[in-house]
């Protein structure tokens, strides 16, 4: 099986990160009011990017930090 989780992690993290850093940035003023009435995707951005972003930097850079290139090299 020749699937790379990362190729779906990276992406959503950014695009989930992007769009809180916009609804930080842009929409502050509705910052006052609460999370009451907010879109799913702007609360799924401050439920979910954090989590991802953790999960990209341990899976990237502490549990699986190497590549194996070929099936030869797999235990």
């Amino acid at each position: 099986m020749d699937f790379d989780f990362n190729l779906i992690l990276v992406p959503v993290t950014l695009i989930l990160f992007a769009v809180w850093l916009l609804d930080k940035l842009v929409f502050k003023q509705r910052a006052n009011k609460g999370r009451e009435n907010e879109n799913f995707v702007i609360t799924w951005a401050y439920d979910f990017w954090p989590v991802l972003a953790v999960v990209l930097v341990l899976r990237s850079f502490l549990y699986e930090p190497f590549n194996i290139p070929s099936d030869s090299m797999v235990p």
